[in-house]
């Protein structure tokens, strides 16, 4: 066994039991290579000849289901179709903590670099121990260095929450310019350096050289961390306010914005370290507390994302204190300068201050989903109206699931054949391209409703598979006679050839050979396509070369959908969607093994239904997380969440046979449409025929255009919605476009412009779809919220009392919301912040007590119910 092998073999004893499943995954330029092994002595084998080939290589730190055996027992595939995901992780057994050194990306670190990354392990090493943490294993990644604390937790989404928020803490109170601590490590399924392996990033060069992983330190037994320690440092990490009101000062009568920066600079606030923190926002770390003198940087200062600032330290003895304290520290006065009697501040949420006594009455929380626009027939064009109402009539659900519905279909029917320029004289091109969306709870009928919207477009699929097996039997038989006769030209060439040579007379073999090339063979049919339900991308680009106009992507459950992009691995099928929604672009994928493949149009809509509650964190986990904030939920333009109907009436009649014949009539044409007929011109440098409004629309259009932009700039717009709400400059017009498309193609209007009225029920549409886009985002809330609402049901109900401890709200009583001391902690926050109740510390001999007061009011409501 080689040094290598042995080290790595050494590896895996400390890191898994014997008889786990482990998948060993390795990466070289652009090849994946992975296996999954219970053999670990065959494991280290060939991870030893991987690093000798070059490979980075890694493994799951987490065991893994052992049904994962069947896709590589004990063996290396290259280019896996599948590798581990977080759902095929049995349990979480370690929480991996990187310390990584700030460098440019795609090399190795220098050694001051490296160095830097040690001390601050450390650092971090000695605050763990401090605060109950078991000892961890100590290793060198080759470019920093890694703690690697031993759990006993389930693979849930408690856990992930809890984890994420052990390392967004240790981020927010270690990471600077020099040393990040890397907070994207909280998946279960992670993949990590295997130490005795080779870490090699970039060219090995003498400054930046590749340096071989190792075991540095293993602690004598491996215990687990408990649940409550790790509970209490995830609470350090600093939590969004619920006021997104930019902070404000005042000075010789005039406000202007509160400048952080320069007051903590004029007021020579010692700060040991800074940089930013989460989306949008900043923090530093103080060098000492100004209430206790603490010097192990505990004391902080935080400005959110939406300009809100908090301090504190986390000591207990400075519990009490918070932004307020910490400028009247460094500002005696600072809140008797204006005239007003009070000073223009920024808010102050409740991290770690104390209340003090009720004085006011508690606010009410935020309610729930804010309201939504409901359905109007008259959004629909009069051709589908009566087909649409009748059906939602029928199955008494909201008409907008088989609206939007009907709106994507048509839109892929559409596809590249046709587009619009939005502007008068400008060469902008939007093709119809829409990503819909339809939410709602189980049961509701979201997929009947689907089902019904689909069915013209499977009439179609029907007609265009019997159309392509017919073509394809005269293929067949055009190809028999196609080889039958080349072989027969063959024998006539060669017996020509013969007699050439014999005579000197090349007129008969010059004949035999023009009929041999006359000879070609018939064009091998394609299949005409118009959905497809659950690709490869590789597949879905197979498909698009033979259908360039466009392909529908129809998923029944678009959550599973949404999360495998999100799968490591799976950047290049997000960023193949991400570029698909727009229509007028082409897509080159090299794979080595796999050839070249050259998409020429890509274009590609979806359709699918979702439940709120995958939904919800859905969106939370993409609107808090930078990699999911890459416009990918924005380009679901169509996206409706309806509110149910609250009676229900039992129809039982027969479907409205007229309104059906129309609507599946228009999707057929829309199929057929001759974009010459309709009067789309090509121009010179784009390739698809395009219309524009008519004069009336164009400037109805124009007016419209002015409003958006001028909102998109004011700054009154959450971000995700500000980016949800850009995407509507092409959605109007691409709406305006298909209401064209179906009216020409009913016979209702002579086509060659896009007129007002189709202007106008598009200007609608984008008002109407606004308010579900107010909803989607919404959902997104702090789950903290969600366990406040929880935790405050349970008081109103006399299940939580006055005095009762925090550890009595979730010890034993599985609520849910509400079933660990994270969850209790963040919700007791929120209802503090909002003046419901008091967090008191009662000290005691051992750790202090945390006991919640309840408002007056509270008891009073109780006593009177």
């Amino acid at each position: 066994m080689s040094v290598a092998t042995s080290t790595i073999r050494e590896t895996l004893e400390v890191f898994f039991d014997a008889g786990d499943v482990v998948e060993l995954r390795a990466f070289k330029e652009r090849t994946t290579a992975s296996g999954y092994f219970d053999d670990h002595d065959k494991l280290a084998e060939e991870a030893a000849k991987l690093d000798d080939r070059a490979f980075s290589v890694y493994v799951t730190l987490n065991p893994v289901k052992h049904a994962l055996l069947a896709r590589a027992h004990n063996r290396i595939q290259t280019h896996p179709r599948a590798t581990t995901s977080d759902a095929d992780v049995l349990r979480r057994v370690w929480l991996p903590v990187d310390f990584d050194p700030v460098r440019p990306a795609g090399v190795s670190s220098a050694e001051d670099e490296k160095q830097a990354a040690r001390e601050r392990a450390r650092e971090v090493w000695r605050f763990l121990r401090d605060r109950g943490f078991r000892e961890p294993v100590i290793a060198d990644s080759g470019n920093g260095y890694h703690l690697l604390y031993r759990l006993d937790l389930p693979n849930d989404k408690d856990s992930l929450d809890l984890v994420r928020g052990v390392l967004e803490a240790l981020a927010f109170r270690f990471s600077d310019e020099k040393v990040s601590v890397d907070t994207t490590t909280a998946n279960a399924a992670r993949i990590w350096k295997l130490y005795g392996t080779t870490a090699r990033k970039g060219d090995s060069t003498k400054d930046r050289p590749h340096r071989r992983s190792g075991l540095l330190k293993l602690p004598e037994s491996l215990e687990p961390v408990s649940r409550e320690v790790l509970a209490q440092l995830a609470a350090m990490r600093p939590r969004q306010p619920r006021h997104s009101t930019r902070p404000r000062a005042e000075t010789n009568g005039h406000t202007r914005e509160f400048d952080l920066e320069d007051w903590i600079r004029t007021h020579h606030v010692p700060v040991r370290r800074e940089g930013s923190w989460g989306q949008g926002g900043y923090r530093w770390i103080l060098e000492e507390c100004p209430w206790g003198g603490h010097t192990d940087g505990a004391a902080y200062i935080v400005r959110f994302s939406n300009g809100a600032i908090a301090a504190g330290c986390h000591h207990n003895s400075c519990s009490e204190y918070g932004w307020r304290d910490l400028r009247e520290h460094y500002e005696p006065g600072a809140y008797e300068k204006n005239g007003f009697g009070r000073p223009f501040e920024p808010f102050e949420p409740s991290l770690d201050e104390h209340p003090g006594d009720f004085e006011t009455e508690p606010e009410p929380l935020p309610g729930g989903l804010p309201p939504v626009m409901s359905f109007d027939p008259e959004l629909l064009p009069t051709p589908l109206r009566d087909w649409i109402m009748d059906i939602a009539e029928r199955m008494q659900i909201p008409p907008d699931f088989c609206a939007a519905g009907s709106v994507v279909v048509a839109a892929s029917l559409l596809g590249r054949k046709i587009g619009i320029h939005p502007k008068r004289n400008d060469d902008w091109l939007v093709v119809p391209n829409l990503w819909g969306m339809v939410v709602g709870k189980p049961a509701v009928l979201k997929s009947p409703a689907l089902a019904e919207i689909m069915k013209p477009l499977d009439r179609l699929v029907a007609e265009a598979r019997e159309a392509y097996e017919h073509a394809r039997e005269t293929y067949e038989v055009q190809s028999d006679i196609h080889k039958a006769t080349a072989k027969a030209l063959e024998k006539e060439i060669e017996a020509a050839a013969r007699a050439a040579v014999r005579t000197g007379d090349r007129s008969s073999l010059e004949e035999a050979a023009a009929r041999k090339r006359d000879n070609e063979p018939p064009a091998e049919p394609r299949p005409r396509r118009y959905k497809t339900e659950d690709p490869t991308v590789e597949k879905l680009g197979e498909i698009l070369m033979d259908n360039p106009q466009g392909i529908l992507v129809y998923r029944d459950e678009l959550s599973g959908w949404l999360r495998s992009l999100e799968k490591q691995g799976r950047e290049g099928d997000r960023s193949f969607y991400l570029e698909a929604w727009n229509g007028t672009g082409s897509y080159e994928v090299d794979r080595i093994g796999r050839g070249s493949l050259y998409i020429p149009a890509l274009c590609v809509s979806i359709l699918g239904s979702i439940q709120p509650g995958p939904l919800a964190r859905y969106v939370f986990d993409a609107t808090q997380n930078a990699a999911g904030n890459d416009g990918l939920l924005q380009r679901f333009q169509i996206v409706v969440w309806p509110d149910l109907p609250r009676d229900f009436t039992n129809i039982d009649r027969w479907p409205d046979a007229n309104a059906k014949n129309m609507a599946y009539k228009v999707f057929r044409k829309l199929d057929e449409l001759d974009p010459v007929a309709f009067g789309a011109e090509a121009s010179e440098t784009d390739s698809i025929p395009a219309i524009r409004f008519s004069s009336e629309a164009q400037e109805e259009f124009d007016r419209w255009r002015v409003g958006l932009e001028k909102r998109l700039r004011s700054g009154e717009l959450s971000p995700p919605l500000e980016a949800h709400l850009a995407k509507y400059r092409s959605l109007m017009p691409a709406l305006a476009l298909i209401f064209a498309a179906i009216e020409f193609a009913s016979d209702k209007a002579p086509g060659g412009s896009v007129g007002l009225e189709c202007a106008l029920r598009a200007e609608a549409w984008c008002e109407y779809l606004e308010s579900h886009a107010r909803r989607l985002y919404a959902s997104a809330e702090d789950p903290a919220l969600a366990g406040a609402r929880a935790l405050l049901e349970k008081i109103k109900a006399g299940e939580v009392r006055d005095g009762c401890t925090l550890r009595e709200v979730y010890f034993g009583k599985h609520w849910a919301k509400l079933k660990n001391s994270e969850e209790v902690e963040a919700a007791a926050r929120i209802l503090e912040e909002y003046g419901w109740i008091r967090i008191e510390t009662e000290k005691t001999g051992g750790r202090p007590t945390r006991r919640l007061r309840l408002h007056p009011a509270l008891e009073k409501e109780r006593k009177n119910s």
